[in-house]
């Protein structure tokens, strides 16, 4: 284990210490979003989610609630390719992914919330 690799999980443990709540996302099938030709090309393959979230209560060390969830890339992503706001085309599709996984999980916690803790832990 190299110096950066234990400060790298100091700086971990660090981040976790100051929250709360910690959400975790589990899917061993999981598709990332990535183009199909990086080249000059906006075609991608769209990521795909279909797995569970968790939320732990880091104070508690209790699982709060786990869920299954799903979510994929929109159908299309719109990036600006030039001037200041100019955009990786690789990241825009990763960032829509991030965008519909994130949003998927706040619907997800939402429904969970409304339920009572039994149908939370589905």
């Amino acid at each position: 284990m190299t110096v950066t690799d234990v400060s790298s999980i100091r700086s971990a443990v660090l981040a976790f210490e100051q929250r709360r709540y910690v959400v975790v996302f589990t899917d061993p099938k999981r598709k990332p979003a990535r183009l199909v030709k990086p080249s000059g090309s906006v075609d991608y393959d769209g990521g795909e989610f279909d797995g569970m979230l968790r939320v732990f209560d880091s104070e508690g060390g209790k699982l709060l609630c786990q869920a299954p969830v799903k979510a994929e890339s929109s159908d299309s992503v719109k990036y600006f390719d030039q001037g200041l706001l100019a955009e990786n085309p690789q990241e825009a599709v990763s960032d829509n992914f991030g965008a519909q996984l994130t949003t998927a999980g706040r619907e997800c916690c939402a429904r969970s919330l409304r339920g009572s803790r039994s149908s939370c832990r589905q």
